[in-house]
């Protein structure tokens, strides 16, 4: 099964837009996991939009907007980092556990949201890590403060922009050569007999090195 994991801001047209980019190129998604936060306009106008566009046009793919998704209305510190990266590692273990094929939306929320998922991603294996570019109009009326204002027919050419305003751009996916148990015990020990694992440890942060580890235990441990 493919899976893509989006990021949510407060511009719900990233997720419909990727999806049907990807619909276009034969690779329909079967389960679509939001990573957000608890920000009250996400979550009183953002995903009950994106819940009837599921409902209405991608009926045959599962939403899942509960399972990556912080405690606070943004990312705030290192402790709403660590959460976030906490529960996207939890989902891309259990699905590279189930074989299947990830995909990584990049276009929403915070720069921190980005590049924690790019990490999990290279150390996950992902297939890919995606951003959609869309033309200027339509993302400056993207946000869901504009959207809600819009007769129908606009908003949904902002949802479901044409394929002549929209891009998928995709950047290359490098997954480690060790397994996610290697890199684990390397952090904890602070080292490797893998000569190039060991480079890599050493040169991490103490806090970063823990943050990563403790992640990582906790997506290992976890089970749908």
């Amino acid at each position: 099964m493919l899976i893509l994991i989006a990021s949510l801001g407060r511009s719900p047209g990233v997720v419909t837009g990727t999806i049907d980019a990807l619909i276009e190129e034969g690779l329909r998604p079967g389960r679509v996991y939001l990573a957000t936060t608890s920000d009250t306009e996400i979550w009183s106008h953002c995903i009950p939009l994106l819940r009837k566009e599921f409902q209405e046009n991608y009926p045959n793919i599962e939403l899942r907007e509960d399972r990556i998704c912080t405690s606070r209305d943004d990312i705030y510190d290192e402790e709403d980092n660590a959460e976030f990266m906490r529960k996207a590692a939890i989902v891309m273990s259990q699905e590279r556990a189930a074989n299947n094929d990830i995909f990584i939306s990049l276009a929403g929320g915070r720069k921190t949201m980005s590049a924690a998922m790019t990490l999990l991603g290279q150390l996950y294996g992902v297939r890919e890590v995606l951003h959609i570019l869309v033309d200027p109009e339509l993302e400056r009326e993207g946000t869901i403060t504009t959207l809600m204002k819009l007769p129908e027919n606009q908003a949904r050419q902002i949802l479901h922009p044409p394929p002549n305003k929209r891009r998928l751009v995709r950047f290359p996916v490098f997954a480690t050569p060790w397994k996610i148990e290697q890199i684990m015990k390397a952090l904890e020990d602070g080292r490797s007999d893998d000569q190039q694992l060991n480079e890599h440890v050493k040169k991490l942060n103490p806090q970063t090195r823990k943050l990563l580890l403790n992640t990582l235990k906790e997506a290992s441990r976890t089970h749908i």
